[in-house]
């Protein structure tokens, strides 16, 4: 059984692919855990990202028009979300932009199903994302997404936020998305970051708490409801709650 492991790049990812497709390679797995369990018959194939091999299925998927969907896919949590995109792109290669229009097809279900899992959840934290001032005037922002979303999140809040410096910290992976009025950047963080709230902040986050407890009215709770909405795995990072 060969598994490839990459650097967990989008860059490094195509490279597996062009690699499996151009030398006819068969692979049960492609995964950047480089702690994966194996047996006694594993072949771990290591690879590198190469522009060369980047570029050229590159250009196969941006006439495809799919690109987008193929990154969330690639943000997934699912562990064997290399191997569906990996088939979903052979699709790609044989049908063009009309893969995705094979909406019976096998591997288009399981494509979609984590795309749009991914999209989604990318979806809710444009809402549920809470941003707290910090005493160097740079806005703060930690979530723990099931998906590794921040890189879709940045350019909505730059949208909003144009002339506001702010961070959003995925505390899971420790991924860091940070935007300083002229360029973002996102990136793995190495080191522990330490957020200092200012007053005002707190007298705020303070306020906020008391006003949605004060408007909640006890006899209409609808935990059921609430929860359909919002799903208790945000609530960690919520303010008001």
């Amino acid at each position: 059984m060969q598994i490839m492991v990459y650097d967990g790049t989008f860059e490094g990812f195509l490279t597996c692919v062009y690699k499996v497709i151009n030398e006819n390679q068969h692979v049960e797995k492609i995964t950047s855990d480089k702690q994966i369990q194996t047996t006694f018959d594993t072949q771990l194939i290591f690879i590198r990202r190469a522009t060369y091999e980047f570029c050229k299925i590159m250009a196969a998927l941006e006439n495809s028009h799919d690109l987008l969907n193929i990154r969330y896919a690639h943000s997934s949590c699912n562990e064997n979300k290399g191997i569906i995109i990996l088939n979903y792109i052979k699709l790609i290669i044989e049908y063009g932009k009309n893969a995705k229009f094979l909406l019976n097809n096998k591997i288009v279900i399981a494509f979609m199903d984590i795309c749009k899992k991914a999209q989604l959840e990318c979806h809710r934290l444009k809402g549920f994302l809470r941003f707290s001032d910090t005493a160097n005037d740079i806005y703060y922002a930690k979530i723990e997404p099931d998906n590794d979303i921040v890189q879709f999140l940045m350019p909505h809040f730059i949208s909003r936020y144009r002339y506001q410096k702010f961070v959003i910290h995925d505390i899971k992976r420790n991924i860091v998305g940070v935007y300083d009025t002229k360029k973002s950047l996102v990136f793995q963080n190495g080191t522990k970051l330490f957020i200092n709230l200012t007053e005002h902040e707190e007298n705020i986050q303070k306020l906020f708490k008391t006003y949605y407890n004060t408007i909640n009215i006890a006899v209409r709770k609808n935990t059921k409801q609430k929860l359909s909405f919002m799903p208790k795995r945000y609530h960690k990072h919520l303010v008001e709650i």
